[in-house]
């Protein structure tokens, strides 16, 4: 038998991480959120770059509706996990 192994880069859209987020079960959602707190302290600098990039962008392409609906249901979020 012939067995061959490949190698693929693969590069998931957006709405494909969302997608398996979802998908996890709850301690693969939490350890997912664990993840990001960890670089979070691992790499607070570039972190806090990337958020920042991510509020210039945020502002840029999204209505005021839809940036309201964000914080919206960002908080909503934040309340069941506090």
């Amino acid at each position: 038998m012939i067995e061959r192994h490949f190698t693929e880069k693969i590069k998931p859209t957006p709405r494909e991480v969302e997608s398996e987020l979802w998908e996890m079960n709850t301690i693969e959602q939490v350890d997912f959120l664990l993840a990001m707190i960890q670089r979070f302290d691992r790499e607070f600098g570039n972190v806090c770059m990337q958020l920042e990039n991510l509020k210039d962008e945020k502002d840029r392409v999204l209505t005021d509706l839809e940036k309201r609906y964000l914080k919206d249901r960002l908080e909503t979020i934040l309340e069941y996990l506090g």
